[in-house]
């Protein structure tokens, strides 16, 4: 049996909406080691608390027309730290928020 050539791009679409746009993963240490929590979506904006404070994060996939947003309260409140796709398989960088955002640029 022969797939068409639109049973084949459909499925291609679905496939590729399965994954994420962005994904980072987010640890208690400071230092990305342990058990770390990844947090990933398709969806933008996306926003999150987190039960604690974290120590470190690592980014693992972002659009460059996207950014997530860190923040020292929770609910997306006090000081921000935004971060690009610049960091995307970069190291381990310190950062203790409380909640996040994920946005277009």
């Amino acid at each position: 049996m022969r797939f068409s050539t639109l049973t084949a791009s459909f499925i291609t679409l679905l496939a590729g909406s399965a994954m994420a746009d962005w994904k980072f993963e987010v640890w208690p240490t400071t230092d990305c080691s342990g058990t770390g929590t990844v947090i990933f979506s398709s969806s933008v904006p996306y926003k999150g608390n987190f039960n604690t404070r974290q120590g470190s994060f690592k980014i693992f996939a972002l659009p460059a027309s996207q950014h997530i947003s860190f923040y020292t309260g929770s609910n997306q409140s006090g000081d921000i730290s935004r971060y690009g796709s610049d960091l995307v398989g970069g190291p381990c960088v310190r950062n203790a928020p409380l909640s996040y955002g994920v946005y277009n640029n």
